[in-house]
C-alpha cells in the first residue's frame, strides 16, 4: 500500500471553476489528478428588490443565516453597492455588526471572516434541523437566508416550524453550464470518481452529459444527503456520500474509500499468497505419499 491514495486516478469536479479549489487541492494533495468540468455557474440575480429590501431593513433581524460562499459574496456586494449609492450606510453597518450570523460550512465561514463577520454559529452538518438545533431557540426572532434561486426550502420551513419569522430573499442565480467539445472528450475518457457538490450539479452533470452511462464504472461521490438523493433521482449509483458536508468532508470521504479498498486488496492478496503456498504443500506430501505406496508395493512384489 506504498504511495498516495488517489496515485493514478481521474476525479471529475462538477462545481464551478471560481468554487473548486480546494477539492481540486485535496485531490492533488492525495495524487490524484483533479478535471474541472461545472456543471453549474453562478450567477448574478437580475431580481434584485428582496435582497434590496432586505438589506435596508437590517436592522430588523436577528439572524443572518448564510448556506454558501456565494451567498456571501452576493449579499456583500449588493451591500457595498446600496451604501456606495446612498453615500452612507455607517448605521446599517452597525446594525450588521450586532446580528448573529451563522455559516454553513467552512467556506461560507471563511468568506464571512475575510470580511470581518464574527460568525456565532458553524453547523457541522447541513440537514435543516441540524442547523435550526445549532441556532438554538429562535421562536419570535427574525431571520434572514440570502438564497440562490433554485435553493431548497427546507431550512425555513424547519426554522419557521421552531416559530421564527424567516425571509428567504434571491441574492443570486445557479445557471447549468454548457458543455463544450473539450468537455465532452474529457467525460469520454472515463473517470475514477465523480464528485457532486450539490443537487443542481448532479441534475445539470446528468442532463447535458447524457445521463449517468457517461460516467459508467466511475465512483460517485456526494457532498451530503440532500445531494445523493438529487443524484439517485438522476438514475445515479451513489457509492459515498460524506459525513461532514464540506470539500474537506468530500475529499477525506474520497481517500479513506480508496484507503480500505487498496487495504482490502492487500488483505486478500495475502490470504491468497498463504492458502497456495499451503495447497502445494498438500500436493507435495499427496505426491510423496504415492511414491512410498509404489515403493512398498516394488519391495513386497521382489521378496515374493
Amino acid at each position: 500500500m506504498n504511495g498516495l491514495p488517489l496515485e493514478g486516478r481521474r476525479i471529475l469536479v462538477t462545481r464551478p471553476r471560481s468554487r473548486s479549489e480546494s477539492l481540486c487541492d485535496g485531490i492533488r494533495a492525495a495524487g490524484g489528478q483533479a478535471v474541472v468540468i461545472p456543471a453549474i455557474e453562478i450567477e448574478e440575480s437580475s431580481d434584485r428588490a428582496g435582497l434590496d429590501r432586505a438589506i435596508e431593513a437590517i436592522q430588523d433581524y436577528d439572524w443572518l443565516v448564510f448556506t454558501s460562499a456565494s451567498a456571501v459574496e452576493a449579499f456583500y456586494s449588493r451591500l457595498a453597492a446600496i451604501d456606495g449609492a446612498e453615500g452612507a450606510g455607517t448605521e446599517r453597518r452597525a446594525a450588521l455588526a450586532r446580528a448573529r450570523v451563522a455559516a454553513i460550512g467552512p467556506a461560507t465561514e471563511l468568506a464571512l471572516r475575510e470580511r470581518g463577520v464574527a460568525v456565532s454559529s458553524v453547523p457541522r452538518v447541513f440537514v435543516s434541523g441540524a442547523v435550526a438545533e445549532c441556532l438554538g431557540e429562535v421562536a419570535g426572532t427574525r431571520i434572514l437566508i440570502p438564497v440562490s434561486d433554485i435553493a431548497r426550502k427546507n431550512l425555513g420551513e424547519e426554522l419557521r416550524a421552531r416559530g421564527a419569522h424567516v425571509d428567504e430573499v434571491q441574492a443570486y442565480v445557479t445557471a447549468p453550464a454548457d458543455f463544450e467539445a473539450e468537455a465532452l472528450g474529457e467525460i469520454g475518457r472515463g473517470f475514477d470518481a465523480v464528485l457532486f457538490a450539490s443537487p443542481s450539479a448532479a441534475r445539470n452533470f446528468s442532463a447535458r452529459s447524457g445521463g449517468p452511462e457517461s460516467v459508467r464504472g466511475a465512483l460517485v461521490a456526494c457532498i451530503g444527503p440532500a445531494t445523493a438523493e438529487e443524484a439517485r433521482g438522476c438514475g445515479y449509483d451513489v457509492g459515498l456520500v460524506a459525513e461532514i458536508h464540506s470539500a474537506e468532508g468530500l475529499i477525506d470521504a474520497l481517500v479513506r474509500h480508496y484507503q480500505e479498498a487498496a487495504a482490502a486488496s492487500a488483505a486478500a492478496a495475502a490470504s491468497a499468497a498463504v492458502v497456495a503456498p499451503s495447497a502445494a504443500q498438500g500436493s507435495a506430501a499427496s505426491h510423496n505419499g504415492q511414491h512410498t505406496k509404489e515403493d512398498e508395493h516394488g519391495r513386497q512384489s521382489r521378496d515374493r
